[in-house]
């Protein structure tokens, strides 16, 4: 159980870097998996000297039951500034994968599906890619070229990618905003 919150811990410092910055964040929350429970409803957490590594261990050590057979997690965690206006949500979706009898398990993916905006369509609804020669960054090109319509009056765009593994599991949606600029 120690070496998962270590690993979540690690995760959280790459996550919260952008926290650090700004002193003007006083507390937090943090939920696990894809319901949101709405702002101010998560595990709350406080910040007093500016040290959110502290404070989001503690949440983490009293809060978060962790499966330790194995699978994914989705971490979220939403900050709230001095003046009480909440934040987005920072999300990070990681696998924690046991080692049995001293051999990593091999994850084999065996199909994705994109989708853009808030609108989640569901597992294997989305606009599905196959890989074939592992390389993924063309075969999402491929979909965005052939299948997205964008907004071309330029703006932000919520780019969703899931995938599914060689079991038939759908993973946790992994999701990029852009900025689409006109030229």
């Amino acid at each position: 159980m120690a070496r998962i919150i270590s690993i979540l811990l690690l995760c959280l410092t790459s996550l919260l870097g952008i926290a650090q910055v700004s002193h003007q964040l006083q507390m937090g929350e943090i939920y696990t998996g894809q319901f949101d429970p709405g702002a101010g409803n998560g595990i709350p957490f406080l910040v007093f000297d500016g040290n959110y590594n502290d404070a989001i261990e503690q949440v983490l050590n009293d809060n978060v039951n962790v499966n330790v057979s194995g699978g994914g997690l989705l971490l979220n965690v939403r900050l709230k500034d001095a003046s009480n206006n909440w934040g987005a949500v920072f999300k990070k979706a990681w696998v924690y994968t046991p080692v049995v009898n001293g051999t990593p398990r091999d994850i084999k993916i065996s199909a994705g599906e994109i989708y853009t905006g808030q609108f989640d369509p569901g597992a294997g609804n989305g606009i599905p890619f196959l890989v074939f020669d592992g390389n993924y960054n063309d075969a999402i090109e491929q979909v965005l070229n052939d299948n997205v319509a964008v907004n071309i009056s330029g703006g932000s765009l919520l780019l969703n990618v899931r995938i599914k593994d060689a079991s038939n599991h759908w993973g946790p949606v992994f999701k990029r905003l852009g900025c689409i600029r006109l030229l």
